[in-house]
């Protein structure tokens, strides 16, 4: 409950940084294949992007630039 209560301040409020932690994250086993996908550091982007990345079980790197939220 406490997700869908930041998703819909932060969907209201999209005008606002709100920035997350930078660095990559690593999905499932990936290696030297695996895809890279790169996104910015809007926190509700990359926790969207989690959520999808972790369902579908893709062997995968996630990287977080920054870009100021």
């Amino acid at each position: 409950m406490i997700d869908f209560i930041k998703s819909l301040i932060e969907t209201l409020l999209r005008v606002l940084p709100f920035p997350t932690k930078t660095g990559l994250r690593v999905f499932g086993k990936p290696n030297q294949h695996s895809p890279v996908f790169v996104t910015a550091n809007f926190d509700l982007t990359v926790r969207r992007l989690t959520k999808v990345l972790t369902q579908s079980q893709i062997d995968c790197y996630l990287l977080v630039v920054n870009t100021k939220g």
